[in-house]
């Protein structure tokens, strides 16, 4: 007799197909190397473009495009390695979980920053339009690249390959 039908059989773990991912999965699952790399590349690049003006207004924009290069990055490639896990009616909400990553990620970077470059502005007028201002179109390009994900993920399970 099987042991998923005898009455004595203990109960099975839930696999992760019908759930989210616990917040410890997700930090482990972000991709930290790569998010960092993609911030530090673009910090170099546009700080060159200003001569090196990390002072100010300046060094806060320069400083908001590395970090919008890595809540793009790292949400695009968290979308791609959430996408391996199976899928389930609950996982189809899952390319919403990259995008609210990013968007909050980019969020709270882009408010430590002006704290640091702006210390005159206030955190509201930071919240409510820098950070909002940066954030939710990355947040959207993260959702579009989330779903292609999932999709691509989907062919490639049909057509047998992980």
């Amino acid at each position: 007799m099987s042991e998923a039908v005898r009455p004595d059989a203990r109960p099975q773990p839930v696999t992760d197909a019908g759930t989210f991912p616990g917040p410890l999965e997700l930090a482990r699952t972000w991709p930290w190397i790569p998010a960092v790399i993609a911030a530090g590349v673009v910090n170099l690049v546009i700080g060159g473009l200003r001569q090196f003006d990390y002072a100010g207004i300046s060094g806060f924009s320069t400083t908001n495009f590395g970090w919008m290069a890595f809540a793009l990055v790292g949400g695009i490639v968290f979308a791609w390695r959430l996408a391996a896990r199976p899928q389930s009616p609950v996982g189809a909400l899952r390319p919403l979980i990259p995008a609210a990553a990013s968007f909050v990620t980019c969020f709270v970077l882009v408010v430590l920053s002006g704290l640091i470059f702006l210390p005159e502005q206030s955190v509201l007028e930071t919240a409510t339009t820098d950070a909002q201002g940066r954030s939710l179109p990355i947040a959207c390009l993260v959702l579009v690249a989330a779903i292609a994900a999932e999709l691509v993920r989907v062919i490639l399970r049909r057509r047998g390959r992980p």
